[in-house]
């Protein structure tokens, strides 16, 4: 469980995910990762918690660019041109947010971007 100060939990939740902080301001405004205030225990100041259990119902949901490139090794801008090649788009979002697809698309393009890093 994410529980810092405003910034903390930005970045965190920024470095999981391998998204832009506009991107993570953008996911928490609109309610699509879901959190809550609690009071610290020492200034009882409001803090926001995001449950591990929302994060990742928002990743079996979802697939950022920047985490997919990590994961397969390379620089997003070769992922986002096979996923593009592959005719998958990512989900539409201002032009200063990290692009984040839908897992299910994404995962369907995936095979393709297998198959391309197979033949290099």
């Amino acid at each position: 469980m994410f529980r810092d100060t405003a910034t903390d939990r930005l970045n965190a939740l920024r470095k999981r995910l391998h998204v832009n902080c506009s991107t993570v301001s953008l996911l928490l405004k609109n309610g699509i990762i879901a959190s809550r205030e609690v009071p610290d225990p020492r200034t009882r100041q409001p803090l926001s918690s995001i449950a591990s259990e929302e994060l990742d119902r928002f990743l079996d949901l979802h697939l950022p660019l920047g985490l997919m490139a990590y994961e397969l090794g390379t620089q997003a801008r070769h992922v986002a041109a096979r996923l593009d090649k592959a005719e998958v788009w990512p989900i539409p979002l201002p032009d200063q947010c990290s692009k984040i697809y839908l897992r299910i698309e994404a995962r369907s393009g995936d095979r393709e971007l297998i198959h391309d890093n197979a033949e290099k």
